[in-house]
Formats: structure tokens, sequence, C-alpha cells
């Protein structure tokens, strides 16, 4: 009677394993880096060709001092 009252006395823990997720490999980490890096090139680029036809609009505009400035080559003065 006492192995009876055991068996009935005795606690089964039950332990629930989650589904395995999948493994990041470096081939992942590789190609997430090359995805980042390929985003920031492209907006680079993106940007660089705004900022050079602002430039050349810019520029047209508004041209460089140099044809607004007088001439500082030396003249010569022949009445001396």
């Amino acid at each position: 009677m006492a192995f009876i009252g055991a068996i009935q006395n005795s606690a089964v823990i039950v332990t629930l394993v989650e589904k395995p997720t999948p493994q990041t490999t470096f081939a992942d980490v590789i190609l997430g880096a090359l995805g980042i890096t390929g985003m920031l090139v492209l907006v680079a680029a993106v940007l660089g060709c705004l900022l050079a036809v602002w430039l050349v609009k810019w520029n047209q505009r508004h041209p460089p001092e140099e044809s607004h400035l007088p001439s500082i080559s030396p003249s010569v003065n022949r009445n001396l």
C-alpha cells in the first residue's frame, strides 16, 4: 500500500520545448551587411548627383567673382 501511495503522490514535470528557430548563418550576416551598405551607397550617390546639379545651376546664375573683378596685372606707365 505504501508503494501505491507513493506513485499517486509523485508529480510529473512537463517542459514544453519551442520549435527550433532557424540559425543565422555567416552568409545571412554578409548579405544583410551588403544590403545596408548598398542602400547607403545608393542614397549617397543620389544626394551627390543632386548636389552637383544644384552647384552647376548656382554657378550658371552666379558666375565666379573673377569675371567681375578688375584686372590686377601691372600696368606699364610709358609716360615716364
